[in-house]
């Protein structure tokens, strides 16, 4: 293993190689950046993640601060970056930089992933997570509604207090209970079969060195994650610690992911009244510090969101809230046709927009295919989409009809 890169190592691949995708195997060739770089994304997908959250957590969280403290003048030497992320779709390694060490540092990694005992890093990585945690419990209003939003839609998802009584249990139990405990986590997610590993390398990189990475990881089962239903039209309710501010949302659930029709049309909800949420609640009426309106997605549901954080009473938020509502309503039916086809062009240019660098250009192709999605055609399918919308589509799409109302509540 050479300790640095050398300029014949940075070799620039300029004939085009046909793309190739499968199940769990992702491989897109580029050259167009003029850069020697590669972007590997590996999402490890575990049957029981959410369900033992912390656990894995922890063990991947400090098998990467392991990782760089053993390796850190290697990678930098390389030009490699390292990144592991626990996100709604399971375990995120994202590893980057020039391709024709790209497959080294993944070997090296995955190797170093499932084997070794970290144990003296493990307390210094719960201290970590616990101050997230600590942060997110803590977090402004209006971003707990988003909180207990994942937690309506994502089956075992653990808010941030439930996660934080686990950590409390651990610091608490004796050191060879917590011994003998992290042992047995440590068996499971290592030797477990119960996994699979979605692989996607975007770059300038040969397709043979792509499916050597693909070979690293060994995919020995199939896992799904399951939502909860029957939630529309209802009302929650969240913790909040807060004490200046209470804060309301409206989540509509609009499409799944891959329905590129109603996202066009969400989209245009979106455009053409979330300044106006915003002049109206905050600049005139001063009626909330925090007034925003958006799309949103978990997993593969995506919503329109109208949120509000004030120093108000919860239900003046919500009430207020529902009269913008009915307000969009009546904007959107007596929209005119020279409005209308201004605000189609401004969702195809968002659309439409060009990436910067290839670093931009791989997370959109893998963002885009973890939810089912051909990045490679994409843009050319929603612009379809969008010239064909109708303004009698968006009136009638009655995508703010049901919604899920969350709204904070003191703890005292």
């Amino acid at each position: 293993m050479s300790s640095h890169i050398l300029l014949s190592d940075i070799k620039f691949i300029k004939s085009n190689i046909e793309n190739k995708f499968s199940q769990d195997f992702s491989y897109i060739f580029d050259s167009s950046y003029d850069v020697p770089k590669t972007n590997v994304f590996l999402l490890l997908k575990y049957q029981d993640y959410f369900i033992n959250l912390l656990d894995y957590t922890r063990y991947f969280k400090t098998k990467e601060e392991h990782f760089f403290l053993s390796y850190d003048s290697l990678l930098s030497s390389y030009m490699i970056e390292l990144n592991v992320t626990l996100t709604e779709y399971g375990i995120e390694i994202h590893i980057s930089g020039i391709s024709t060490k790209i497959v080294e540092i993944c070997s090296l990694f995955i190797e170093f992933l499932f084997k070794n005992k970290d144990a003296d890093r493990s307390s210094l990585v719960l201290f970590k997570i616990k101050n997230n945690l600590i942060r997110e419990k803590f977090a402004q209003s209006y971003k707990r509604l988003f909180q207990k939003l994942k937690s309506l839609f994502i089956e075992d998802y653990s808010m941030s207090e439930d996660m934080l009584n686990d950590i409390s249990k651990i610091e608490n139990s004796s050191n060879d209970t917590n011994s003998n405990l992290e042992d047995k986590i440590i068996n499971n997610i290592v030797n477990s079969d119960n996994f699979r590993c979605e692989i996607y390398v975007i770059g300038n990189i040969l397709l043979e060195e792509a499916e050597c990475i693909k070979n690293i990881v060994n995919s020995k089962s199939n896992i799904s994650f399951n939502t909860k239903n029957g939630l529309i039209a209802c009302e929650e309710f969240v913790d909040s610690y807060d004490v200046s501010n209470n804060a309301c949302g409206l989540f509509f659930p609009t499409n799944k992911t891959t329905d590129l029709k109603n996202k066009v049309i969400s989209s245009f909800i979106v455009n053409s009244v979330s300044e106006i949420f915003f002049d109206q609640l905050r600049t005139n009426e001063e009626f909330g510090y925090v007034v925003s309106a958006n799309t949103y997605k978990i997993l593969d549901q995506e919503f329109i969101y109208f949120v509000v954080q004030s120093e108000r009473d919860v239900k003046d938020i919500k009430d207020r809230i529902f009269k913008f509502i009915e307000f969009t309503k009546k904007y959107l039916k007596e929209m005119k046709e020279e409005e209308f086809l201004n605000r189609k062009e401004a969702i195809r240019d968002h659309f439409s927009e060009s990436h910067k660098n290839l670093s931009s250009y791989s997370n959109f192709l893998y963002t885009k295919g973890i939810c089912g999605l051909n990045g490679l055609k994409y843009k050319e399918e929603i612009v379809q989409y969008i010239e064909n919308m109708k303004l009698n589509e968006v009136i009638d799409s009655k995508m703010l009809e049901k919604c899920i109302v969350i709204s904070t509540k003191r703890k005292k």
